[in-house]
């Protein structure tokens, strides 16, 4: 059984400012061959961070922010974007400390994570 995909068959860019890009490509829904179109939002970013805080207790760190998108507060981990100049565990460090008022010089890196498949 083939694995269903997503195929863009034509990008097209309906939105676009310094942060990144809105498309609403035209797609090919695999393994139908059925037409239609998908929306999906890239970052103009080299990378993001997410950390998630462990305290020696086990407890873990959470912070609420409010996010447009869902027109509400919500809970989530302290996160960031990267730029060019500063490594991946550096942006880390600075995000948990300017997000929860955190530091910490115990890292553990657990892998790559897509934090919003369905759009992202």
């Amino acid at each position: 059984m083939e694995k269903p995909e997503i195929k863009i068959t034509q990008e097209i860019v309906v939105y676009e400012n310094k942060y990144g890009k809105l498309f609403d490509d035209d797609v090919l829904f695999l393994p139908q061959n059925v037409e239609g179109k998908y929306v999906r939002w890239k970052w103009n970013t080299p990378y993001s961070v997410g950390v998630l805080p462990v305290l020696e207790n086990g407890n873990v760190v959470l912070i609420e922010s409010f996010r447009h998108a869902a027109r509400k507060s919500v809970i989530e981990i302290p996160k960031g974007f990267g730029n060019k100049l500063t490594p991946p565990q550096e942006m880390a460090v600075l995000e948990l400390a300017e997000e929860a008022g955190l530091a910490s010089d115990d890292w553990e890196y657990v892998g790559d994570v897509l934090t919003d498949t369905s759009f992202s």
